[in-house]
């Protein structure tokens, strides 16, 4: 079959009309998940870019990639990337004869020595259209910040090349969307694997004039080892097989929490920043999003906190750890055997270069 994987930045679980939302709108994407099968019990590997993408591409999760580190995502000095000894989806489906593309964000690395070596085209797309290289940083808001804020955070590429320097937001996702159409059209007669990895709705910062102020509900409120697993017998109709038991949640790599049949188990928890404080007038001192880290500071629990996911998906009715001791044994001993199969890596995360910082055009560094 041709595949279509879409992906969004920063979506939340119930964020779509078919997924309980009480306002959002009927739309296309409901009408897939009314024609298909629609997951209810599912995690990301992390609650963050550039992890959460090494998983998704890899199976595997990010503390084997090495895209773990203190600064938990890569910027736009990192030399650091995706490895190559990673098998990416890409890979996986040229070798059974597929056409595949890639276009959108991308966030698993640029350069190592100025050498493009981290870019979606090393790692088994054959086509790479229009790609953020990195991720859709608030800097790249031309309404609040100046050019020189923006220029070598914001910027898209095609292939190894830099296309535009700073983004020009309200055209970037019909750029996005014209690569799509231009990709499935020269490749209808398949097979075909295409990654579609939108850049919102991360920071919602703009939309295209065509969608401006259309929405019913205006700006809404403010407030190695492979360890993905086949789900073919899920996808084929057979809803009684099981198949992930257990899920591990690492901040960094730091085993935070473990989910586990229908409870939610927490070993550690750490502070949640102020963000109003962050925002005095508006604008964030800080990036919180980006630079907000694993702390060493956590809170370890013993006994660890436990939940019935089921029917507490919010996590608010603590259940009695002493009513629990048979599952807390049997996920004490799968953490251990996991934690066996754990190979030291080396941390792709934070191995910033000056040198490395985006400049099509120095040294203003604008082009478009």
């Amino acid at each position: 079959p041709n595949i279509v994987l879409i992906f969004a930045d920063d979506m939340g679980y119930g964020d779509l009309h078919s997924y309980g939302h009480p306002t959002q709108e009927y739309g296309a994407i409901d009408d897939l998940a009314a024609e298909g099968v629609r997951f209810t019990q599912w995690y990301s590997a992390d609650s963050l870019c550039t992890p959460s993408r090494a998983a998704l591409l890899t199976g595997s999760l990010p503390i084997r990639s090495g895209m773990v580190g203190p600064r938990r995502v890569l910027h736009v000095d990192d030399a650091g990337g995706l490895p190559k000894n990673e098998t990416t989806i890409a890979e996986a489906l040229r070798e059974q004869g597929y056409s595949t593309g890639m276009v959108g964000k991308w966030h698993l690395g640029k350069l190592e020595q100025n050498d493009g070596r981290h870019l979606p085209c090393h790692h088994g797309f054959d086509y790479v259209g229009t790609i953020l290289p990195f991720t859709f940083h608030f800097l790249c808001d031309p309404k609040r910040f100046s050019l020189d804020k923006m220029k070598t955070k914001c910027f898209l590429t095609r292939n190894t090349s830099i296309i535009q320097q700073p983004i020009v937001p309200e055209t970037m996702t019909q750029q996005i969307v014209d690569d799509v159409k231009y990709y499935i059209t020269k490749n209808k007669q398949g097979p075909f694997f295409l990654y579609m990895s939108l850049p919102q709705l991360h920071s919602a910062m703009m939309c295209n004039p065509q969608f401006c102020n259309k929405s019913k509900r205006g700006n809404g409120r403010n407030n190695g080892n492979l360890d993905g697993k086949s789900i073919a017998d899920l996808l084929l109709g057979n809803h009684d097989t099981e198949i992930h038991k257990i899920l591990f949640h690492y901040c960094s790599d730091r085993l935070m929490a473990v989910r586990f049949g229908k409870y939610k188990i927490h070993y550690h928890t750490q502070p949640l920043p102020r963000y109003g404080d962050n925002c005095p007038d508006g604008n964030p001192i800080e990036d919180l999003i980006t630079g907000l880290g694993c702390y060493e500071n956590t809170t370890t629990h013993k006994p660890p906190l436990i939940y019935n996911i089921e029917t507490d998906p919010g996590e608010t009715h603590l259940l009695d750890p002493s009513n629990q001791q048979n599952v807390l044994e049997e996920v004490e001993a799968r953490i251990k055997a996991h934690k066996a199969t754990i190979v030291p890596v080396k941390s792709q995360l934070g191995n910033s270069r000056e040198i490395l910082k985006p400049c099509c055009n120095p040294p203003t560094c604008v082009c478009n």
